[in-house]
């Protein structure tokens, strides 16, 4: 079971919604790489098993949670997990009903409007350009809402003095030449061959970098041999996942996010607060956090020629890039504190802080 942004982002919504002063409860299944992840972090579990879209046991399960704790907002994402819990709150009494956010952080196939404009109280995507994606589609305009991606800044400037493995920092002192990264999922949309291509071509012309890849996932098998066939061997490390990925930025010189699909970009938020350059595809939520040629690129995706010319640009004058970095760097610090992202979910879940949620439930209670 894959941990990626959309696991990361939720627990960091948890432990901040737990530090407001509510009790907040995890429901997943009990060997989920999320849980194993929310035991760390103090934030109670709840085991749910999530067999498919409309499994009788998690249903009686999450209606029994939702009861016992008396839950006025429940949050969901895409799979089986949303489904089932939309099915658990639809059949309690409606005066034991929380409000149901379904948190869309990525399209993939056939949008299905019905359930979003049925099952839940409102579906929360990251950015505007998605929302715009999902109302053509027949969706509710009211009932689309954005809410932009939360990050704890003063936990990521902490995170970033953690060591990096052994392997990573020994391959990062056998060189000197500059380090351009990557941080993702290995999945196709990620778009690792086609820098893979870009930094061949590049290499032939005789630059010198070196390309951190860091991440897991379907596609490793795939970019390993990628990797010997472009004979980028020497110049490139498929590290794995790194875990805080905060620690990775004091040795990128470049950020590079050429994905084919990105409904938000955690990444270059990240890169952006550590003042390290980002080029970006031109596609989904990055142009929310990219402005191009001011806090950093946007290219065409899958256009190598756009790609090749910017690196090489950023490898002959780094400065350029540096300086568009530090403007993001104070942007992304005003538009994306986690603070900012809870204050919305819970205006939108009309809950507007712990008294109201403890006021809430002292009247059901006493009904």
């Amino acid at each position: 079971m894959n941990f990626g942004g959309q696991e990361a982002q939720a627990l960091l919504q948890m432990k901040g919604l737990i530090h407001r002063g509510f009790n907040v409860t995890l429901a997943c299944h009990i060997d989920s790489q999320i849980a194993h992840e929310a035991k760390k972090n103090n934030i109670p579990i709840y085991h749910v098993s999530f067999t498919n879209s409309a499994h009788p046991t998690s249903i009686i399960r999450l209606r029994r949670l939702l009861r016992q704790q008396q839950t006025i907002l429940a949050v969901c994402h895409s799979g089986h997990d949303a489904n089932n819990l939309a099915i658990a709150v639809k059949t309690l009494a409606k005066k034991q009903r929380p409000c149901l956010l379904r948190q869309k952080t990525y399209l993939s196939g056939k949008i299905k409007a019905f359930s979003m404009n049925y099952l839940f109280d409102y579906v929360i995507v990251p950015s505007e350009p998605m929302r715009k994606t999902l109302l053509p589609s027949g969706c509710m305009p009211q009932k689309v809402k954005v809410v932009h991606r939360g990050f704890d800044f003063s936990k990521m400037v902490a995170e970033n003095h953690t060591p990096v493995a052994d392997s990573i920092l020994t391959w990062i002192n056998d060189g000197t030449a500059p380090i351009i990264i990557q941080v993702g999922m290995l999945i196709e949309e990620k778009g690792h061959d086609i820098i893979l291509a870009e930094l061949a071509q590049l290499k032939r012309q005789g630059r010198s970098f070196r390309y951190l890849i860091i991440g897991d996932g379907a596609c490793k098998a795939k970019l390993q041999k990628k990797i010997i066939d472009y004979d980028l061997e020497p110049e490139t490390l498929l590290a794995g996942i790194s875990f805080p990925s905060s620690a990775i930025y004091s040795y990128a010189s470049l950020t590079v996010i050429p994905s084919t699909k990105e409904a938000f970009g955690m990444v270059a938020v990240e890169s952006l607060f550590f003042a390290v350059p980002v080029f970006a595809s031109n596609v989904g939520g990055l142009p929310d956090i990219i402005q191009h040629k001011s806090n950093g690129l946007l290219l065409p995706p899958s256009d190598i020629n756009n790609w090749v010319a910017a690196i090489n640009d950023f490898l002959q004058q780094p400065k350029k890039y540096q300086e568009m970095a530090q403007r993001g760097q104070l942007q992304v610090t005003q538009k994306f504190l986690i603070e900012s992202c809870l204050f919305r979910l819970l205006q939108i879940g009309k809950v507007s802080d712990i008294n109201s949620h403890n006021k809430a439930s002292q009247e059901r209670t006493n009904n």
